[in-house]
């Protein structure tokens, strides 16, 4: 059993809880939920759980209250079927904190009236309108169904993820291989850290292009001597050095000398005049 049931503040002004038993079903109901607020207790144990001293309650007060708090906004209930043949099985509940409010937005339509409204999800009716506001006729106020913000950052994220993705791939397509490893999910790990820092994925993607081109002038392709690519998109920012290529040192030609026979004969002829006993005449 939960060591804790949190119940709608709204339950201590509503009129029509009358019964205790209303508000014990509720509690049971929370004994039971899991992490997100769903519970998919029997009606069986329901009324199990809230007997009292043997003094037990039947399952068709436990279903009546179930109705009624549904009916009132209290409770959502997905009714649930087997898969084998169809038939009905233990149905999920979840306790109904709020009623409107976040899924609204203002807009200037001029006097529009404002009263009680229906649960989106469970049908129920309530006296507070979509907006949270009593009823009554209220200016420039108009409830519209927009997206929930969760929503909204999904596509958003989702669509920057795609784009990064891209520019990513054309990138990792170009890197220089490497002898040995050279993790991708390190690198895109990086690359994506320099894009949240502010960098643009074009810069970063022409860097790369440079510093092939770089490995390929110089041999380095294929060679342990290639920058892992995580270091390479790391905070050292590689991808922004300019990676000239280098420029090649034209080599001396060798060209045959001229054959000069005074020299030929000077060099071959024999040197006496470190001997002391020779005398030239």
């Amino acid at each position: 059993m939960s060591r804790f049931i949190v119940l709608p503040a709204r339950l201590l002004q509503d009129g029509r809880l009358t019964s205790m038993t209303h508000l014990r079903v509720l509690m049971a109901l929370g004994s039971y939920t899991d992490k997100h607020g769903w519970a998919w207790p029997s009606r069986k144990k329901l009324a199990d759980r809230m007997s009292i001293d043997g003094t037990a309650v039947s399952v068709n007060r436990v279903s009546q209250c179930i109705a009624d708090l549904k009916a009132w906004g209290y409770l959502e209930v997905i009714s649930q079927a087997r898969d084998s043949d169809g038939s009905q099985t233990t149905n999920r509940y979840r306790v109904l904190f709020d009623i409107g409010g976040p899924e609204a937005t203002p807009e200037i339509n001029g006097d529009v009236p404002v009263g009680g409204g229906r649960h989106p999800v469970s049908g129920a009716y309530s006296p507070v309108n979509a907006m949270g506001l009593p009823p009554g006729k209220y200016h420039g106020i108009y409830p519209l169904k927009v997206p929930k913000n969760d929503s909204l950052k999904k596509e958003t994220h989702s669509a920057s993820a795609q784009a990064v993705d891209e520019r990513f791939e054309q990138a990792w397509a170009a890197y220089p291989k490497r002898a040995g490893g050279n993790s991708k999910r390190d690198a895109l790990k990086a690359w994506s850290a320099r894009l949240a820092a502010g960098e643009h994925e074009d810069n970063m993607l022409a860097g790369t292009k440079r510093y092939a081109a770089f490995c390929a002038a110089t041999g380095k392709v294929g060679t342990e001597y290639v920058k892992l690519a995580s270091t390479f998109f790391g905070p050292a920012r590689h991808f922004a050095d300019e990676w000239a290529l280098p420029t090649q040192v034209s080599k001396p030609v060798n060209r045959p000398q001229r054959f000069d026979p005074v020299a030929h004969v000077n060099r071959n002829r024999p040197q006496f005049n470190d001997q002391p006993d020779f005398i030239d005449v």
